[in-house]
């Protein structure tokens, strides 16, 4: 984020009524948009409509309901979800650099939408209209949608293994788990149950021992 970008810690979501059980890639859309802002930084959720906040115990930013959009009073830069709109977290970061006070943002591709705007403008139109720079951007139910958010993955922490081989390693890998009824919370214990069983595995002093050790590991 540029010095002179300011923070933007509500986000206003328009969901239709079908998005909380509509999966994308066998996550709900609404849960998955919450969890996109929370990982981008955003602190409060405003659901517009009669939905229901979502129960999901991976939600820790405060999650609000409004029956319609009423514009806040205050110049505070808001950033708006359209409706059926896919996002992720690289996008929500890229936008946050790329506002500036008082100014509103549209970013648009194949009906999806996000907007960047201050309080009494989030419900309006125009402004800068700008094309997507970095993450995802696509709307629900689209083509190629799940390729477009392994793509899209990564951390600003993976270091220089990270991106020459595990990131290349665990796309592939997560399209074939999400095909199963493995939950994240499973790959991960199974991961440190590895990790464990090749350092036990590192103290046989055996050489095919060694070589499995090195795989786990």
């Amino acid at each position: 984020m540029t010095l002179d970008a300011p923070a933007i810690r509500e986000a206003i979501i328009l969901p239709e009524p079908g998005d909380p059980l509509r999966p994308v890639a066998r996550e709900p859309l609404l849960v998955r948009t919450i969890l996109a802002l929370q990982g981008a930084g955003i602190e409060r959720c405003t659901l517009v409509g009669w939905l229901p906040a979502p129960v999901d115990d991976r939600i820790r930013c405060a999650v609000v309901t409004t029956p319609t959009l009423a514009p806040p009073a205050d110049d505070a830069l808001r950033l708006v979800v359209g409706t059926g709109t896919v996002i992720d977290p690289t996008l929500v970061r890229d936008l946050q650099s790329r506002a500036r006070p008082g100014e509103v943002l549209e970013i648009e591709a194949a009906g999806a939408s996000v907007r960047v705007a201050p309080g009494p403008l989030v419900a309006g139109n125009g402004g800068v209209r700008l094309a997507p720079r970095h993450g995802t951007l696509r709307r629900a139910g689209s083509a190629g949608i799940e390729q477009a958010l392994l793509t899209a993955l990564e951390n600003p922490r993976d270091g220089y293994l990270d991106g020459l081989l595990h990131r290349r390693l665990s796309r592939p890998l997560t399209r074939v788990l999400l095909r199963t009824t493995l939950t994240p919370n499973s790959v991960t214990v199974a991961g440190i149950v590895m990790g464990v069983a090749g350092g036990l595995m590192l103290g046989v002093p055996v050489p095919a021992a060694v070589v499995w050790a090195r795989l786990l590991l």
